[in-house]
């Protein structure tokens, strides 16, 4: 095999991870954009009883620090942003 040989199986082998890399990352996008069940907090309490806060603090940066949603009189919080907000990452 020529250098040029080896560098096109290389080119062909890097595309190929690369299309398998992205499906499975696009897997990933749907499973984190469709929340389980179970991943939805319903209640001040609920969602201080998750981060281990008091309601007291909870209440006070619900939709500005904590991501939370307010659904008519109930705020609305998924497990997945707020575990991902307490480790630095956006929700």
């Amino acid at each position: 095999m020529t250098p040029e040989d080896i560098q096109a199986a290389m080119t062909t082998l890097a595309e190929l991870i690369g299309h398998t890399v992205a499906r499975e990352l696009r897997g990933d996008v749907q499973r984190l954009l469709v929340p389980a069940e179970n991943d939805v907090l319903e209640g001040i309490e609920d969602i201080a009883t998750y981060l281990t806060l008091s309601p007291a603090h909870v209440a006070r940066h619900l939709g500005s620090t904590i991501p939370a949603r307010k659904v008519g009189r109930s705020w609305l919080a998924s497990k997945a942003a707020l575990t991902a907000w307490l480790a630095g990452r956006d929700p």
